[in-house]
């Protein structure tokens, strides 16, 4: 029950330190979540954050995104900027490629099934945005074992 008694900054610290995935090579810094990016949170980029997660299959636009915090698309932008030091756009992508590594390393779905669980148009689409992140193809990522991988 950290959330209820430590509240949603430390519930992320915690998360951060006890999520697994895949292993990584010792010389490579753990990944951290989208909430804990930067000294500074935001709680509007972190709303938004919350927005695109639950939006993983069927992205949603970033005017709907702005909307639904309460901003200006410009104004999220700057705040995304300052405490991510990204753009929404980038982030959402890497929120959907995380998710379809995940499902990559983790299920026996065909590589077209987990691009469109990750709200990617297209087979194509998907393996050049996922090569470009992690160096490899969606099918070679699910072919590999997970314990000689080298995390980019």
């Amino acid at each position: 029950m950290t959330g209820q008694d430590q509240g949603r900054e430390t519930t992320a610290w915690v998360s951060d330190r006890l999520s697994y995935v895949t292993p990584r090579q010792g010389d490579l810094q753990q990944n951290a979540s989208h909430s804990c990016w930067s000294e500074g949170r935001n709680e509007k980029v972190g709303q938004a954050i919350g927005i695109m997660k639950e939006n993983l299959e069927e992205p949603e636009n970033l005017d709907r995104i702005a909307e639904g915090v309460g901003l200006s698309i410009r104004q999220l932008e700057r705040l995304f900027k300052k405490f991510a030091n990204k753009t929404p756009e980038a982030i959402y992508l890497e929120l959907r490629l995380e998710r379809a590594r995940g499902l990559l390393l983790q299920t026996d779905l065909s590589t077209l099934d987990i691009g469109l669980a990750c709200g990617f148009s297209s087979a194509g689409h998907f393996a050049k945005a996922y090569s470009k992140k992690f160096g490899v193809t969606p099918r070679q990522e699910q072919g590999s074992d997970p314990c000689n991988r080298v995390q980019p």
